[in-house]
């Protein structure tokens, strides 16, 4: 049984069937629905992690070809989706445009105001804040991908075991993605 929201989303085809019965499989936990989204002056925000601007995108990580974070800007909202997975590459959390499922609510905690937004628990971390002021949407957190850790925030993008960065600085404009590999590999584009 579908809430109206996923009902009606799965009916536009906004989510698909396939996805929304593969996450009723994979986590047996609890649903939360969180209406609305960060509030945005305008739909034209830049992505910030530490020194790296990314300007024009929608996806942000994706490893394979599976979105694990995502930000839509409309309406003057900010939309956010991402899956979480734990140190061994089980789901833990799937959200779509700010409705989440978790596998157990003693994991993570969320909160959220109208500038920022977070998820706290001890398998993954995610901070979103925005920045009116100056157009920006600034991310950190600390996620695992194929039982890897992907850290980003100030220092820049960190990905695997080792303590070496990966991007620090730069701008980067209508990329599609930052796309992380099965092999270790790290790269942006599309």
């Amino acid at each position: 049984m579908l809430c109206p929201n996923c009902h009606t989303q799965a009916h536009l085809g906004i989510i698909s069937t396939e996805e929304l019965l593969a996450r009723r499989k994979e986590l047996s936990g609890e649903v939360d629905r969180e209406s609305g989204g960060l509030s945005l002056n305008g739909n034209d925000y830049n992505i910030n992690i530490g020194g790296v601007c990314f300007t024009g995108t929608r996806h942000v990580f994706v490893y394979e070809n599976m979105n694990l974070l995502s930000l839509l800007q409309e309406n003057n909202t900010l939309f956010i989706s991402c899956r979480l997975h734990d140190k061994e590459g089980r789901l833990i959390c799937w959200m779509h445009n700010n409705k989440w499922w978790i596998e157990n609510k003693e994991i993570l905690e969320f909160t959220r105001s109208k500038d920022e937004f977070n998820v706290v628990g001890s398998e993954a971390r995610l901070n979103i804040k925005v920045d009116k002021d100056n157009k920006r949407i600034a991310l950190s957190g600390e996620i695992f991908i194929n039982k890897k850790t992907l850290q980003f925030g100030e220092e820049g993008i960190i990905y695997s075991d080792s303590s070496s960065i990966v991007i620090r600085c730069g701008t980067f404009q209508e990329f599609n993605a930052i796309r992380i590999f099965k092999n270790g590999s790290i790269g942006i584009g599309g």
